[in-house]
């Protein structure tokens, strides 16, 4: 990689990744609310509070999500489900109140009476059973339906594997082997250095460095054939 790729690289914003993808935060404790209220199992809504939360943190972060920015999703998801599910209650207790006491919603919520009347109503013990039953099965289905969007996001940020470099080319006795058909393996055979053809015709040495040639094929004479005496 050149040094002008590594500069144009682009970089994780945690900071920026986690402050956007805290808009999820009242969507999803809003669309938590309106379906717990309608009578469905709002357990599905984590799936899309995880996809949203990964979603509005690569917007921040600049497209990169590493190990610690799938941590924050994993921690902006759960805050807001747990604040979903705390929503919820407090949606009932209004709505009981509001009914019981004939007020508005707005003037039951804003009732100084009400927080006192949410923890008596709440600490009882067969309100207390029944809503940790439905959390635990809406908290199970969020964490279930958000696994594989998660574990996306950590196998996207796990640390890329490293690249086996090619050996590099070294040009020199060894493709001249591989050139004249000789094992690399071998030692190389070295003579003095000399240019042009020898003393008394003898044929010239090869220069310093490269590999003696082929000897000369020798083929078996056939026994058959007359000799040159014979002839």
């Amino acid at each position: 990689m050149s040094y002008a790729n590594a500069a144009a690289a682009p970089v994780e914003n945690a900071t920026r990744g986690t402050l956007v993808s805290l808009l999820i935060v009242p969507i999803g404790v809003v669309v938590w609310v309106l379906i717990w209220n309608l009578g469905f199992v709002a357990g599905i809504v984590g799936f899309g509070i995880a996809v949203g939360a990964l979603f509005l943190y690569r917007f921040g972060s600049g497209g990169i999500v590493s190990r610690g920015g799938a941590v924050r999703v994993v921690l902006v998801t759960l805050a807001t489900v747990l604040l979903a599910m705390f929503a919820s209650v407090v949606s009932d207790v209004v709505l009981a109140l509001s009914e019981i006491s004939g007020t508005s919603v707005i003037e039951t919520f804003t009732h100084e009476a009400f927080w006192p009347s949410f923890q008596q109503i709440v600490a009882t013990p067969e309100v207390s059973a029944e809503y940790a039953k439905s959390f635990a099965i809406g908290l199970g289905l969020a964490l279930l339906g958000s696994f594989s969007t998660l574990r996306g996001a950590f196998t996207q940020s796990a640390p890329a594997a490293p690249v086996a470099q090619a050996p590099i080319a070294i040009y020199g006795a060894d493709q001249q082997n591989q050139a004249t058909g000789y094992d690399a393996a071998q030692p190389n055979t070295v003579y003095p250095t000399t240019d042009g053809p020898g003393v008394n015709g003898t044929p010239g040495f090869p220069k310093y460095g490269e590999v003696a040639p082929p000897a000369a094929p020798t083929y078996p004479t056939d026994p058959a054939a007359p000799s040159k005496d014979q002839a």
